[in-house]
């Protein structure tokens, strides 16, 4: 596939599922894809300011491992937040532009075929 095609997919994906925000992490999990696809598709999105990408990084403290259940450990979660910009939005919700722009129709975007099983759309 086609990393346009892969582009046109989470467009998609992103505006219909999550209401236009979602992480990383949840393509990643939706997908199944590897992290080279995934990459190649968010820079391509992002090149054309459809999506802009957010990292963020929460330092979590909690207790140790169960061989030291005592002593504190600190652990660094690192999460992408992926968000559709006015222009990706518009992108998806005007079917003229989505063709222009993916090479074909997105007909309903509700009604969109994805290459992987989507859960709960």
């Amino acid at each position: 596939m086609s990393t346009k095609k892969d582009a046109s997919e989470i467009l998609v994906y992103v505006y219909n599922k999550h209401r236009k925000l979602t992480s990383r992490e949840k393509v990643e999990a939706e997908t199944e894809w590897d992290t080279g696809r995934i990459d190649n598709t968010i820079d391509y999105l992002r090149n054309l300011e459809l999506i802009d990408v957010t990292e963020h990084n929460n330092n979590i403290e909690a207790l140790g491992a169960h061989n030291d259940p005592q002593t504190p450990i600190r652990l660094n979660i690192r999460q992408t937040i992926i968000s559709l910009t006015e222009k990706g939005i518009f992108t998806v919700e005007n079917t003229q532009t989505f063709n222009s722009t993916f090479d074909f129709e997105i007909g309903v975007p509700g009604l969109f075929k994805f290459s992987w099983q989507v859960q709960n759309l």
